[in-house]
């Protein structure tokens, strides 16, 4: 027997914060820093039972538009082949915390992953390639 998760169907159920009832309903939205609008979310053809919430989010953690993903994963390798990240902390961009030690590499590769379609592969040889991997070593 297979299982396959599926959505809600096409109506979702009302969101609300436990113990804060007074907030009342809560519209589907994304981080408010990046974005303080709600989300907008096109329902999918009837026949998919979906409400289009995942793939909203899906599509919304994917965007260009949405630079941390890209930072975070670009993070994650540099952090696999040397080491460390270029921020110290890999699961922290926020306030908390440390920042960058090259703000500006980070960006760019994040840049360039976007560019080259999400390509691992293309960022780990980008980074293997490198000069400053072959100091490294």
């Amino acid at each position: 027997m297979a299982f396959v998760a599926s959505d809600v169907g096409p109506i979702a159920p009302p969101t609300r914060i436990p113990k804060k009832s007074k907030a009342g309903i809560i519209a589907p939205g994304f981080l408010s820093i990046f974005n303080p609008a709600d989300a907008r979310i096109t329902p999918p053809a009837a026949a998919l039972q979906s409400t289009g919430r995942r793939t909203a989010l899906a599509n919304w953690i994917a965007s260009p538009k949405n630079p941390l993903t890209a930072r975070v994963i670009v993070n994650r390798l540099w952090q696999q082949h040397f080491g460390h990240g270029l921020a110290a902390n890999a699961s922290d961009f926020g306030r908390l915390g440390e920042k960058p030690t090259h703000p500006e590499l980070l960006d760019w590769l994040a840049t360039r992953l976007v560019t080259d379609g999400w390509s691992l592969k293309k960022m780990h040889r980008l980074m293997v390639t490198s000069a400053t991997y072959r100091d490294a070593e």
